[in-house]
């Protein structure tokens, strides 16, 4: 009778199974002038047309106001004033991308892209290197999908809860 070594004998499929990937990353993509930016899906209750909100006096100037929804009043930010850009006239393409907060908020963006899937690998923290020039506490990581970088924004840093 032949001996034959048992560690030859393990099926072709197992020996040649990838290694499972990480989790996807569901992201809702949206964009502010020319910059386009993201957060993950878990992070966003909803996405809104743009409707009037009403001003709230000696509020920070990022924040726009607040606008009625279903019976509650939800706070509005202007996410390009929050983040230093120019100002831009609102279209029919504005949207309010609702978070998932303890106390929700909107952000006032200029469009929303669209909700990507993206592998867990593919977002990376910024370097840091280059004597912190490229430290930024409201970017969460960047997300790179072919030859389109996305950033991802750290909402806690952008918008703390007290």
């Amino acid at each position: 009778m032949i001996a034959v070594n048992q560690a030859y004998q393990r099926p072709l499929a197992a020996a040649t199974k990838p290694a499972p990937a990480a989790n996807p990353v569901q992201l809702v993509v949206f964009s502010l002038g020319t910059q386009v930016l993201a957060l993950p899906v878990g992070q966003v209750r909803e996405v809104l047309r743009f409707s009037p909100i009403t001003p709230l006096p000696k509020a920070p100037a990022f924040v726009e106001g607040v606008l009625h929804l279903r019976g509650r009043v939800l706070p509005v930010a202007d996410l390009r004033r929050r983040l230093d850009l120019p100002a831009t006239e609102r279209n029919d393409h504005t949207r309010i991308v609702v978070l998932r907060k303890r106390i929700p908020l909107g952000l006032i963006v200029d469009a929303v892209q669209e909700v990507l899937t993206v592998p867990a690998e593919a977002i990376q923290q910024l370097p840091a290197q280059g004597g912190g020039v490229l430290r930024n506490e409201y970017v969460a990581g960047v997300a790179r999908t072919g030859e389109r970088l996305i950033v991802l924004l750290n909402v806690a840093a952008l918008f703390p809860e007290e």
